[in-house]
C-alpha cells in the first residue's frame, strides 16, 4: 500500500508543482512569494528575516509578522538555488508527502486499507488543500507534514516522535502553541497519561500567549497591524482585554462574522462528508486554524482560495477515519470504498464549481499567448542590480534578493528602479474579483503610472518590451514615454 501511496504522492507533486511554477513565471501570482523569498535572503545574508515587502513596508523582523524560526532548517535547501522558486518547490514536496504519514496513521487505527487509499486521492485533491498547494509559498505548508506525523505518533504512542511534531509545531507559525494544547489534550483522551498530556497543553498554551503577546510585539518594536482592527488584522480580538468572554461573543454574534463563518464551517465539513463530525474530541488539534480564521478580521482565512486552511485538512482526514471506524462499529457493515469515494468526490467537486473557486485560471494559463518570461526576467534583473526597487506586487518574487523591495507605488523616494508589467491595459483589468492576489495591477495603478510618466521626467523609461516597463533615476532613456502615455490614456478614465 505504501508504494501505491507514494507513487501518488510523486504524481500529484509534479501536478502541483507544475501548476505553481507556471502561475508565478507567467506572472499571476501574489506579493507572499516577494515577502518569503526577501526573508529567506536576508536569513541566509544576515541571520534575520529583515523585510520590507509587509505593512507599514519598512524594515521589519519577519519573526514579528509571523512567528516562524524553522525556516533556519529551510535554508541549505534555499542556500543551493536562492529563489521563490525553490520555496515554491519545498511547499509542494511538502503538502504532497503529507499523504505519507496521514496514511500511516489511518493503518494505525486499523481503517481497511481501500479505504486509506480513497481517502489519499479525496485529501490530496481536496480543495482547501490543492488551492493551497498552487497558491504561492506559505509557512502554513510545512506544517502538515508535522501536524500528520504527530498524529501518527500520538495513535501509536511514540512520545519523542510525538515531542519532536510539537516543539516544530511552535516553531512554524504562532498559533500552532494552540494545535499542540490540542494534541495534548487528545493524548489524555486515547491514553489516560494525566501527567504528560497536562505538561503537553500547558507547553503549548503558554507558547502561543508568549509568542504573540510578547515575542512578535517586541520584534515590530510593540506594534503589530495584525492586531488591529483594519482588513490585515488577525488577531484584534485579543485587543478587547483578552476577556474569553468577549472574544466568544465576537465569534457567535458579531454581525461580520457569523454568517462568512457559518459559511466557512460548512464548506470545511461538506468537503469530507461532515465525518469528522462523528470524531469531534480528535479535532482539537485542528481548533487553532478554525478559531484563527472564525475570529479573523480578514475575510481571507475564511476563503476557498486561501492556503490558511491547508493544516486543518490532513485532521479533517485522519478524523473522518476515525468517524468511518465509529460508523461501521455502529452499524456492524463496513463502509464501502467506492460509495466513500463517490459521496466525498461529490462534495469536493460541488465545492470546486462556482466560478473563482480555483486558485489557478486555467483559461490563462493553456491560453496561446500566455508567455514564460524568465527571459526577460533575467534580463530585467542585471539592470536593476542590487539597487532599492518598487516592484508591482505580481511580478515582485523576481526582484526579492535584495535589501529594499517595494510593493508600487509605496516609497518611491527611495527607489532607484521601478519594475511593472502593464499586462492588458486596454481590457478591464479588475475582471477577476481576486486581482488583488492572482492577477495583475488594480485600475487605480495605472492611472498612477500614467500620472508619473506624465508630471515626474526624473524617471527615465530604461526598458519596454513585451509589456514591461522598467524605469529608473539613471541611464539614457528609451524614445517611447510618449507611446507608453498614449496607451495608458485610456485605461486612466481620462477623456
Amino acid at each position: 500500500m505504501l508504494y501505491r501511496i507514494l507513487v501518488i504522492a510523486c504524481l500529484h507533486c509534479l501536478l502541483i508543482a507544475s501548476l505553481s511554477l507556471i502561475r508565478l513565471l507567467t506572472c499571476k501570482g501574489s506579493f507572499d512569494s516577494a515577502v518569503f523569498d526577501q526573508a529567506f535572503w536576508m536569513l541566509l545574508h544576515t541571520g534575520v528575516p529583515t523585510v520590507t515587502t509587509q505593512p507599514p513596508f519598512e524594515k521589519l523582523n519577519g519573526f514579528g509578522w509571523h512567528f516562524s524560526p524553522v525556516f533556519y532548517l529551510l535554508l541549505p535547501a534555499y542556500a543551493i538555488l536562492p529563489s521563490p522558486l525553490t520555496l515554491q518547490i519545498i511547499q509542494c514536496l511538502c503538502l504532497s508527502f503529507t499523504v505519507i504519514p496521514v496514511a500511516l496513521a489511518l493503518r494505525e487505527i486499523r481503517l481497511d486499507e481501500r479505504l486509506i487509499l480513497t481517502l489519499v486521492l479525496l485529501f490530496l485533491f481536496n480543495p482547501f488543500y490543492f488551492n493551497a498547494a498552487v497558491s504561492d509559498f506559505h509557512e502554513v505548508a510545512l506544517a502538515c507534514p508535522v501536524i500528520a506525523t504527530a498524529y501518527w505518533a500520538l495513535v501509536r504512542r511514540s512520545k519523542s516522535v510525538f515531542l519532536l511534531c510539537l516543539l516544530l509545531l511552535v516553531l512554524t507559525k504562532e498559533e500552532f502553541g494552540i494545535c499542540a494544547a490540542g494534541f495534548g489534550v487528545l493524548w489524555w483522551w486515547r491514553h489516560r497519561d494525566g501527567s504528560f498530556s497536562g505538561i503537553i497543553a500547558l507547553f503549548g498554551i503558554a507558547c502561543f500567549v508568549l509568542i504573540l503577546t510578547l515575542i512578535m510585539p517586541l520584534l515590530l518594536h510593540n506594534s503589530h497591524p495584525m492586531m488591529g482592527e483594519g482588513v490585515i488584522a488577525r488577531y484584534g480580538w485579543l485587543n478587547d482585554g483578552k476577556n474569553p468572554f468577549k472574544i466568544l461573543y465576537a465569534l457567535l454574534f458579531s454581525d461580520s462574522a457569523v454568517i462568512p463563518g457559518i459559511a466557512y464551517l460548512f464548506a470545511l465539513f461538506f468537503s469530507v462528508a461532515f465525518l469528522p463530525l462523528l470524531a469531534l474530541i480528535h479535532l482539537l488539534p485542528a481548533a487553532a486554524d478554525i478559531g484563527a480564521a472564525l475570529l479573523s478580521t480578514n475575510p481571507m482565512p475564511r476563503s476557498l482560495l486561501s492556503y490558511h486552511s491547508a493544516a486543518i485538512i490532513p485532521v479533517l482526514i485522519i478524523t473522518a477515519g476515525i468517524g468511518i471506524i465509529f460508523l461501521e462499529q455502529r452499524l456492524k457493515q463496513k463502509i464501502l470504498p467506492l460509495l466513500l469515494f463517490t459521496v466525498m468526490a461529490l462534495c469536493g467537486m460541488m465545492l470546486y464549481m462556482p466560478p473563482g473557486s480555483i486558485a489557478i485560471d486555467a483559461y490563462d494559463l493553456l491560453n496561446p499567448t500566455t508567455k514564460i518570461h524568465s527571459q526577460t526576467i533575467q534580463h530585467i534583473r542585471s539592470l536593476v542590480g542590487d539597487a532599492p526597487v518598487c516592484a508591482q506586487t505580481n511580478i515582485a518574487f523576481t526582484l526579492s534578493e535584495r535589501v529594499e523591495i517595494y510593493p508600487f507605488p509605496a516609497h518611491l523616494e527611495r527607489c532607484d528602479f521601478i519594475v511593472l508589467y502593464l499586462q492588458h491595459p486596454y481590457s478591464d483589468v479588475n475582471r477577476n474579483p481576486f486581482n488583488t492576489l492572482y492577477s495583475e495591477t488594480p485600475h487605480s495603478h495605472y492611472q498612477r503610472i500614467y500620472t508619473l510618466l506624465k508630471t515626474a521626467p526624473e524617471w527615465k523609461i530604461l526598458f519596454w518590451q513585451d509589456n514591461w516597463l522598467v524605469l529608473g533615476k539613471k541611464g539614457t532613456e528609451l524614445p517611447v514615454r510618449q507611446e507608453i502615455i498614449n496607451r495608458l490614456w485610456p485605461v486612466t478614465g481620462k477623456s
